[in-house]
């Protein structure tokens, strides 16, 4: 199994660092305090470091290691931006990097029930399986909270958070105030006991790399509805 799992970080790696034409968004071994390089193809990233908790050996199996990620979403509300990410059951129509999802009667409903479960299919991993278990879907307070229960990558206790918090409502009397909100996304999970010297550092740049790219897919699809949405406006009138 060793060789099947560090071949997913591999092929993973490599599939998000493809489908953007650069590189991979972060590099060396990660001591918690770097920068992410590639900050600047993300035009209002307001910080995005990764945090490996406990990395001296390759990732301790016990100590949960943390990737964090912010983006300010300018001239657009959190309703706007977590219309789109709060979405359950259409990540893999804007992400980029989810080929297909399969959906089991609890993600359908409006909103999705906790304990709805969806299988993620990766592009270039067709032959394997995420699946993801939702365990808070908040909608008053965007807040959106899914476990991972099925992945072929060596990793344990892996949970995501994604929270949309207004910044601005865009309501003052300056005509310069515009809505904004941050997007945060952050990872949680432990290394697998039977995982090889320094995997905790290649699932940490794996994650991170899977955040950047996946966010890019969501500012897309939240500016593609408001293209939508102002189209439609100018039609009916």
């Amino acid at each position: 199994t060793k060789k099947v799992t560090a071949g997913a970080i591999t092929t993973l790696n490599s599939f998000i660092e493809e489908i953007e034409g650069g590189d991979s968004g972060v590099s060396g071994s990660g001591d918690g305090g770097g920068a992410a390089a590639g900050a600047a193809d993300v035009p209002e990233q307001v910080y995005a470091p990764f945090t490996p908790v406990s990395d001296r050996d390759g990732g301790s199996t016990a100590v949960p290691m943390v990737v964090t990620y912010v983006e300010k979403f300018t001239n657009f509300s959190a309703d706007e931006v977590w219309a789109v990410a709060g979405e359950w059951s259409t990540v893999h129509e804007w992400s980029g990097v989810v080929l297909s999802a399969e959906l089991d009667d609890k993600c359908k409903q409006k909103p999705p029930a906790s304990g709805a479960v969806r299988g993620l299919i990766f592009k270039r991993l067709p032959d394997m399986k995420f699946e993801d278990r939702l365990i808070e879907h908040n909608g008053e307070g965007r807040t959106l909270r899914f476990e991972t229960i099925t992945t072929p990558l060596p990793m344990q206790n892996h949970t995501t958070v994604f929270t949309v918090t207004p910044i601005d409502d865009g309501g003052g009397e300056d005509d310069d105030d515009v809505a904004s909100c941050l997007f945060e996304w952050n990872v949680s999970f432990t290394v697998a006991p039977t995982a090889p010297a320094a995997t905790g550092s290649q699932l940490v740049l794996t994650m991170r790399n899977l955040q950047l790219r996946a966010a890019r897919g969501l500012r897309r699809e939240v500016e593609r509805r408001r293209a939508v949405a102002t189209a439609g406006a100018a039609a009916a009138q």
